[in-house]
């Protein structure tokens, strides 16, 4: 009997099949850990290769002998079989998360890339940003760009003040230091960002009949400008960015406070497993400070970036930034934020508050005498929908 299985080849065949095995197995384990592939990878290869096992078998007993070999009933009743039950077990395996089951308490959140992006301070922005902080009395003000020795103070600060009082394991800082390594160890340039397109949406005329294809042209922008934030992101492999624009504002010969205007950029963000469409978004907020205050606030921003997939967290910067709008009359930003608002209220479920969101934003076009936005007559047309289906489905009490 041992004679003839040597004769067959079988120790051999099944053999160098375990060690081909092995050697697989060992290189998912490396893909794993090098590419962040699902862990149960390993388990489904494991399960193939132990369960094919009975063809390798039936091959190696009847075709493992050297010469000619007819195919025979065994194999071929025997081998399909054997791959039928392996399909149906994988199938249902996946079907009953029979391969992740054992793995959940091992499965770390990967931390959100948080890129802390230089601090711009230029002639480009002043305008923009004055408009902003001052509406009308705007030329009255003086903005002052500040050096190139400040702005690398100020920013070696932010990142000694974060790195000290950072208490969280789920954001990964990348400050501008690690990405010039990052691409230096690659021999690549380093990305850059501008606000370009921020000042651009800042300038289109709210009384304009197309505004809303003005902001889906600079929309369209964003996403294939190399030097967009919204790239910027992709490019530096990061989620989430806060971007600070910082001025010197002269009140009086012995006092300088600092108007300090964030930009918070995120995208991709998953709030639910059903909803993946926040692609790109932005938030704008800003504030005049002292000297002393400077650094901290820029931190509290960065961390409210951060914590952005937090509902109470991405409400409260929504809030803020309604509020700005409104009192500067900006029914673009008013736009951004009930829009956002309404997300957040549609992923609570909360319905109601979302459609008293939109019709807020409708009635702020008609007081001023605007056409409303198509997308927002739309979704409130969705919304409405939506819940009139829902009321009717609701079982009777």
């Amino acid at each position: 009997m041992i004679k003839e299985l040597i004769h067959r080849r079988i120790p051999h065949i099944i053999g160098s099949y375990l060690f081909a095995g092995s050697s697989l197995i060992l290189f998912i384990d490396w893909l794993i850990a090098r590419y962040e592939f699902p862990e149960h990878y390993v388990t489904l290869s494991l399960f193939g290769i132990a369960s094919i096992i009975p063809s390798v078998v039936i091959l190696a007993y009847f075709h493992g002998a050297p010469g000619k070999d007819e195919w025979t009933k065994i194999e071929k009743i025997g081998i399909p079989i054997n791959v039928i039950f392996i399909a149906l077990v994988m199938v249902l395996g996946n079907n009953y998360n029979w391969w992740t089951k054992g793995n959940d308490k091992n499965i770390v959140e990967k931390p959100k890339g948080l890129i802390l992006g230089e601090i711009k301070s230029n002639e480009d922005n002043i305008e923009f940003i004055k408009r902003k902080l001052y509406g009308s009395s705007a030329d009255k003000t003086t903005l002052d760009v500040l050096s190139g020795i400040e702005k690398s103070n100020i920013y070696d600060e932010l990142t000694s003040f974060i790195e000290i009082n950072n208490i969280r394991d789920d954001i990964d800082y990348i400050t501008k230091y690690d990405l010039i390594e990052r691409f230096n160890k690659k021999g690549e340039e380093v990305p850059k960002y501008s606000f370009k397109y921020f000042r651009e949406f800042s300038a289109i005329d709210p009384n304009s009949e197309n505004k809303m294809k003005q902001q889906m042209k600079i929309l369209g922008k964003i996403h294939t400008n190399k030097t967009s934030t919204y790239n910027f992101l992709i490019n530096s492999s990061a989620d989430l960015g806060y971007f600070p624009l910082l001025y010197k504002i002269n009140t009086s010969a012995d006092k300088i406070e600092y108007c300090l205007f964030h930009c918070l950029v995120y995208n991709e963000i998953k709030f639910t497993e059903q909803d993946t469409s926040k692609n790109f978004k932005f938030l704008i907020s800003w504030d005049i400070l002292e000297r002393s205050d400077l650094v901290e606030a820029m931190a509290d921003l960065a961390h409210s970036q951060a914590t952005i997939g937090n509902f109470a967290a991405a409400k409260d910067l929504y809030e803020q930034s309604l509020n700005l709008s409104v009192e500067l009359e900006d029914l673009s930003g008013q736009l951004v934020a009930r829009w956002g608002l309404a997300d957040i209220a549609e992923i609570n479920e909360d319905y109601e508050t979302a459609m008293l969101q939109l019709s807020d934003c409708l009635h702020s076009f008609l007081h001023v005498g605007l056409p409303t936005p198509l997308a927002v007559r739309q979704r409130i047309e969705d919304l409405a929908d939506y819940n009139t289906t829902n009321s009717r489905q609701k079982p009777k009490k």
